[in-house]
């Protein structure tokens, strides 16, 4: 039940992030634009949780 729920969440996260490119290129924002927002509001905290769980 617990992997089933991970799967669950994971292919929402993917389309909320396929979602927001398909917005970025729609809007003709700057590439840059896109690899920030990458950065900092979806990788980032991933990351944080990654390391928070492995301490």
């Amino acid at each position: 039940m617990l992997y089933t729920g991970l799967v669950v969440i994971s292919i929402f996260y993917l389309v909320s992030l396929a979602r927001g490119i398909k917005i970025f290129l729609r809007k003709h924002f700057s590439i840059s634009y896109l690899i920030l927002y990458l950065c900092t509001l979806e990788f980032l905290p991933l990351l944080l949780v990654y390391n928070i769980l492995l301490i």
